[in-house]
């Protein structure tokens, strides 16, 4: 016998759909964990980018998986 602790998608969402992931595919805790690999600084999640709080360079995020290369981050001026 297996302790199987997964949990149903609610009625109306799609099976597989993770709960408390926002609409870049990340959850909460991993966008806590991150920070930009420039300057450190803390990064929130605008749409489907990741943007520092202090240089504010916007990193993607693709299906669920953001790219933090400093490369390919758009930068503000």
């Amino acid at each position: 016998m297996t302790d199987d602790k997964r949990v149903a998608a609610p009625e109306g969402e799609p099976k597989g759909a993770a709960r408390g992931k926002n609409s870049a595919g990340l959850e909460p805790w991993i966008i806590d964990l991150l920070v930009c690999p420039v300057d450190k600084g803390i990064v929130t999640l605008q749409g489907s980018e990741l943007v520092c709080s202090r240089c504010g360079r916007r990193y993607p995020v693709r299906d669920g998986i953001p790219n933090m290369l400093p490369d390919h981050a758009k930068i503000e001026q």
